[in-house]
C-alpha cells in the first residue's frame, strides 16, 4: 500500500506506458513512405534552407542556416527537418497548387500501419496505447504533430528497420533477478518474419548511412533494440 502512494510511481513502467513524441526517430518512417509513393528516390535532392516556409506558422530545421541541397543519405545522417517537412506536404499535394492535410496524414498513417506503429507491441505487460498523428500533418512528418508512442513500441520500430523488414514480437520473459545483469529486466527480443515490413528491405538495402545519430536519438529514449 505504501508503495503505490508512494508519488514516485514505483509501479509506472515508463518503458511500456509513458508515451512520448517521437521526434527525429519518424524520420525513417518518412522515408520508407516517401520512396514507397515515388516523392523521392536515391536521386533526389533537396534545398534545406533553413526554414520550411510551405505552410503556416513556418518551421524551422535545426540548423538555421540551412543544410544546403541534401540527398536522402545525407539528409538522415544530418536528420533536416527541412527535407521530411517537405515529404510530407509532397504527400499531401493535390494538383499543383492545393495541399490537403488530409490526404498527408493519412499517408503517414498508412505507412505507420505497415510497420506495426499504430498497434502495441503486444508486451505481456500493461501498455498504453499508441497514437498516430492526425493534425499538423507536416510536422508530424518529423516526429511532431501529436504522434504518441511508448519507448517498447518505437523500439520494434527501430528493430524493423535495422533488421531489414523483421519485425520484432515482443515478450516479456521475467527472470529471477539474481540471474539478471541489470535492475532493468523487463525485455527479451525474439525475431519474426513479417510479411508486413518485408517492403523495408529494399529501402534500406542502399540507404547505407551512418545511424549513429539515429542511435543516439534512441539511446536518449532510453530504447534498447534486440
Amino acid at each position: 500500500a505504501k508503495l503505490a502512494l508512494d508519488q514516485s510511481s514505483p509501479f509506472f513502467n515508463k518503458a511500456t506506458q509513458q508515451t512520448t513524441a517521437p521526434g527525429s526517430t519518424l524520420k525513417l518512417l518518412s522515408t520508407i513512405a516517401g520512396m514507397e509513393e515515388g516523392i523521392i528516390d536515391e536521386g533526389t535532392y533537396i534545398e534545406c534552407t533553413g526554414t520550411f516556409d510551405y505552410v503556416d506558422p513556418p518551421i524551422n530545421c535545426w540548423y538555421k542556416n540551412g543544410h544546403g541541397s541534401l540527398d536522402i543519405r545525407t539528409a538522415i545522417e544530418q536528420s533536416c527537418n527541412y527535407f521530411f517537412n517537405m515529404i510530407g506536404f509532397q504527400l499531401g499535394k493535390v494538383g499543383d497548387n492545393e495541399f490537403s492535410e488530409v490526404q498527408s496524414l493519412n499517408k503517414l498513417q498508412e505507412y505507420a500501419s505497415l510497420i506495426g506503429l499504430d498497434r502495441k507491441t503486444g508486451i505481456e505487460l500493461s501498455e498504453a496505447t499508441p497514437k498516430v498523428s492526425d493534425a499538423k500533418a507536416v510536422p508530424s512528418y518529423m516526429g511532431q504533430g501529436n504522434n504518441l508512442f511508448t519507448t517498447s513500441e518505437l523500439a520494434r520500430y527501430a528493430s524493423a528497420t535495422f533488421q531489414k523488414g523483421k519485425m520484432i514480437l515482443r515478450t516479456a520473459k521475467i527472470k529471477p533477478l539474481k540471474k539478471l545483469p541489470c535492475s532493468n529486466p523487463l525485455l527479451s527480443f525474439p525475431s519474426a518474419n513479417s510479411a508486413e515490413a518485408t517492403f523495408l528491405f529494399k529501402v534500406f538495402s542502399f540507404v547505407n548511412v551512418d545511424f549513429s545519430q539515429f542511435l543516439h536519438i534512441l539511446n536518449h529514449y532510453a530504447i534498447i533494440i534486440g
